[in-house]
């Protein structure tokens, strides 16, 4: 008699089985006659950092595969509670990918970057993966309609789940959101705030129709 352990990981946080399988050897091999199983939790090690801009305190999250969360409009303790409420462990050990994050959204806030280069760990797939895979593309300086990235996945009159796949964007700035808007000329909503994806646009030097643009009173226009 002896003891077969057999791991089956389904990938980072989430959960691996561990199967015990009693089996009894004879000549003609293994034979299964009974299991256990006992249900361990990976926890994955990600690394939290902020950075102050012109729309508030930005944090972001990153694992060694790349930047997999941006918000604003919460502070740093706030951020991490969410993190951990997900099962991840903060720590240091994608340090060097948020360092690059960081100077790379600070350069895009001062004016002077305009394409991000860093890696991103998007956990989006399905529809709303091609959906931000499309956004992604669009460059600097330039917007698309909902309807225009419906188009370009495939899907034209699915504009409208483009819309909920873009709110859904977990990684905004990196992945250009804010350049979809509505086909008349408006901004659209917004997950993270209107008037800051207004002032995102108008930092690109985009302009859009005036009466169209919520207030900006209390963000400052750097440009």
């Amino acid at each position: 008699m002896c003891m077969l352990m057999v791991h089956f990981f389904n990938g980072p946080g989430k959960v691996s089985h561990v199967f015990d399988a009693c089996v009894w050897k004879n000549g003609a091999g293994l034979k299964i006659i009974g299991w256990s199983c006992v249900v361990v939790f990976v926890r994955e090690v990600v690394s939290v950092d902020c950075l102050m801009s012109p729309i508030g305190l930005v944090c972001f999250a990153s694992t060694r595969r790349g930047v997999f969360r941006v918000v604003w409009g919460v502070g740093m303790n706030a951020f991490v509670r969410v993190l951990v409420r997900e099962g991840v462990v903060v720590g240091d050990g994608a340090a060097e990918v948020n360092d690059l994050v960081k100077r790379q959204l600070g350069e895009y806030f001062e004016g002077v970057r305009r394409v991000f280069n860093v890696p991103i760990d998007l956990r989006v797939a399905g529809f709303a993966g091609k959906v931000l895979n499309v956004v992604a593309s669009i460059p600097f300086g330039e917007v698309r309609s909902y309807r225009d990235v419906a188009v370009s996945v495939g899907s034209p009159k699915a504009y409208r789940a483009v819309g909920n796949a873009v709110a859904r964007n977990p990684v905004p700035i990196i992945i250009p959101c804010h350049r979809v808007v509505k086909s008349d000329g408006s901004i659209g909503l917004y997950g993270g705030d209107e008037n800051v994806k207004a002032w995102l646009l108008r930092h690109e030097g985009i302009t859009l129709l005036p009466e169209r643009l919520p207030a900006l009173a209390r963000l400052k226009i750097v440009k």
